[in-house]
C-alpha cells in the first residue's frame, strides 16, 4: 500500500501565554490515535503545567479511536489536575461529543484566543 494516499496526522506543541498549546491537524483515527495519546501523556507530564489547550480544527477525520483519545487525555489531564481545554471544535466532533455524553466533561472554547483568556 503506497503511504503517500493515506491521510497523515500532524501534533504540534508550544507554550503561549504560559499554557501548552497543541495543535492537531489530519485524520485521528485507529492507527493514529495511540501516538495522539502518548504525546498528550508528554505533555501532560510538562512540570508546572497548569493547562492544557489542544486545539482541533484542522482535524479532517475522527473515529471512536479520536473519540477514546480525547477521553484519555481528559482523564490523564484530571489526574494531574491540568486544566484541559479544547478549541476549534467543529459541528461534526461537537456532535459526536453530544451523542457519546462526552461533550460535559471538556471545557471547549471557540477559539485558541477564547481558550488563552479563560
Amino acid at each position: 500500500m503506497d503511504d503517500s494516499t493515506e491521510p497523515s496526522f500532524i501534533l504540534t506543541a508550544a507554550t503561549r501565554a504560559g499554557t501548552l498549546v497543541m495543535h492537531a491537524n489530519g485524520a485521528l483515527d485507529f492507527e493514529r490515535a495511540p501516538r495522539f495519546q502518548r504525546e498528550v501523556e508528554a505533555a501532560l507530564a510538562t512540570p508546572r503545567l497548569s493547562t492544557l489547550v489542544i486545539e482541533v480544527s484542522q482535524v479532517s477525520f475522527w473515529d471512536s479511536s479520536g473519540l477514546a483519545g480525547l477521553l484519555a487525555a481528559f482523564q490523564q489531564a484530571r489526574a494531574a489536575e491540568i486544566h484541559l481545554i479544547l478549541t476549534g471544535v467543529d459541528a461534526n466532533l461537537r456532535r459526536r461529543l453530544t451523542i457519546t455524553g462526552l461533550v460535559h466533561l471538556f471545557d471547549i472554547q471557540p477559539t485558541l484566543a477564547h481558550a488563552l483568556r479563560s
